[in-house]
């Protein structure tokens, strides 16, 4: 087996551990080597998920506590304004 670098597409397949395949050979590989690679890309994307994630989740609490009328200044912050200040410029 060679040493690969693995991409968003097969880090989310071994994460959500549906196909046998894929764990199988996920399995083989951490043996083998003992971790695994992947590049920042792929680490951006994973944070960039988490980050719209957490905004979701903010947002429906704000929605519940009504936060918008409390700090207008909370509208500032987006998650496409976070976002485009903290993404790469590729």
């Amino acid at each position: 087996m060679d040493k690969s670098l693995l991409d968003t597409d097969i880090l989310s397949e071994i994460l959500k551990e549906k196909n046998p395949d894929v764990i199988r050979k996920a399995n083989d590989y951490y043996k083998e080597f003992g971790q695994y690679t992947f590049s920042m890309i792929t680490v951006l994307e994973v944070i960039k998920l988490l980050v719209l994630r957490f905004f979701d989740l903010l947002e429906s609490k704000a929605l519940a506590l009504d936060w918008q009328r409390a700090s207008p200044k909370l509208k500032l912050w987006t998650p496409s304004a976070f976002l485009t200040c903290w993404s790469p410029k590729l």
